[in-house]
């Protein structure tokens, strides 16, 4: 179970963490290498998974792929702060293109507009976190945001081995720098374990987040507080 004192540093050493680190701050991940955060089984097969070509569509210029993988490696909260609330690398963050929310249908159309993403993932005191942030052209964050949001709407699903159930909206009233945003709770039986998960945009950036817990509220709790900051440092991206 975590401890409620992870979720309290979340909320406030952290944050500070978080936001002080600023643009650019923290660890710039290497180049695409390794498996990504979803190649773990236990991971919510929601969140990122490593796509079968793993490298940008050959017909995306190199300027906007350069641009795309400083704007999502910048953008990703940093793994130093994470350590500070007791938060370990599970997954050190890898930039590469994403294949994306295997939820109550198997993709979204607008996924063939990405660009590259960079992706990490944290664990520690019986709490997971996973992020991807993920480029997109023309503006194409909020049509994912709302792809994501429809194909969110059943009451369970299974995929990659797991079934999940109880999947239920959650608002975010304090994420407010975002042009697009949408968030929902499920719970895993067979582990025993509550994923919290959400999604904003805000232009061309995507965050996609989610927090796995065996405490249902701490999930939800750290999931808004981490999103929160998540869409903060992407508004010092795009500003």
């Amino acid at each position: 179970m975590v401890s409620v004192l992870v979720v309290r540093m979340i909320g406030g050493v952290a944050a500070g963490a978080l936001l002080l680190s600023g643009c650019g701050s923290g660890e710039d991940p290497p180049g695409a290498s390794g498996s990504g955060p979803a190649s773990s089984s236990a991971s919510p097969s929601s969140s990122a998974s490593a796509a079968s070509t793993g490298t940008p569509s050959s017909g995306t210029p190199a300027e906007a792929i350069k641009r795309a993988t400083s704007a999502t490696r910048k953008a990703l909260l940093p793994s130093g702060a994470f350590e500070k609330i007791g938060l370990k690398v599970v997954d050190k963050p890898t930039t590469k293109k994403w294949d994306w929310f295997e939820t109550c249908r198997p993709s979204l159309p607008s996924e063939s507009r990405q660009v590259i993403g960079t992706a990490g993932e944290w664990d520690g005191d019986g709490m997971t976190v996973s992020q991807t942030v993920v480029a997109y052209p023309d503006g194409v964050g909020e049509d994912i945001v709302g792809e994501v949001a429809e194909a969110v709407t059943c009451p369970s699903y299974s995929a990659n081995g797991h079934s999940y159930s109880a999947v239920e909206a959650v608002d975010l009233p304090k994420v407010d720098k975002a042009d697009a945003k949408h968030a929902w709770c499920m719970v895993e039986k067979k582990e025993d374990v509550t994923i919290c998960h959400s999604v904003l945009a805000a232009q061309d950036l995507v965050s996609s987040l989610w927090v796995r817990s065996g405490d249902a509220g701490a999930a939800k709790d750290a999931m808004a507080v981490l999103t929160q900051l998540a869409s903060e440092r992407i508004d010092r991206q795009i500003s």
